[in-house]
């Protein structure tokens, strides 16, 4: 009954766990003793360790759209600062109810996508085939779904503009060496 969901260590799974979360993303749906259960998911997050390996990861490594690879810590400062932090759980600073999440999915549907815009998409596109990078049909319809949303959620406009497309840079690459 989750609508978030996160799978650690996903490259580790095994083919049957790919192909359950393969259906889950997919269709919303989940067999259990034969019976289809519809799933409420909104969100699935997948961290590794590790990029995938091998063919059999390849469908469900394009379904998460965004990638985002974290680094460890870097700044003397920020360290000192994780290491004086007190042990307990620290709960996060901002929070988004199940409600304004919906409202924010709905809101960033109306969000507009100019001509200038999808000219300049048709022209990264290109860009990438040259250099031998291939996003399927789908990543690029979630893509324009996602900086929808990033033009809303960052500075809550009523258009994309070309700054947020900037943020593709998370979503139109297939293996580190391509970010």
């Amino acid at each position: 009954d989750a609508d978030i969901f996160l799978s650690d260590e996903i490259w580790k799974s095994s083919s049957a766990i790919v192909n359950t979360l393969l259906r889950a993303i997919n269709e919303k749906e989940y067999c259990e003793d034969g019976a289809t259960i519809k799933l409420p998911l909104k969100l699935v997050i997948g961290c590794s360790n590790e990029y995938p390996t091998g063919e059999e990861t390849s469908a469900i490594y394009d379904r998460f759209n965004i990638k985002y690879e974290s680094k460890y810590i870097q700044e003397d400062s920020s360290f000192k600062t994780l290491i004086g932090m007190p042990d307990e759980k620290l709960e996060p600073e901002n929070r988004l109810s199940r409600k304004q999440l919906a409202e924010a999915i709905e809101k960033a549907k109306g969000i507009d996508l100019p001509d200038v815009i999808k000219d300049t998409i048709v022209r990264i596109r290109k860009e990438l085939l040259a250099e031998g990078i291939i996003c399927s049909p789908r990543r690029w319809k979630k893509a324009v779904r996602i900086v929808k949303a990033y033009a809303l959620l960052s500075n809550d406009a009523t258009k994309v503009q070309e700054q947020d497309l900037m943020f593709l840079k998370n979503v139109l690459w297939n293996h580190p060496e391509q970010r």
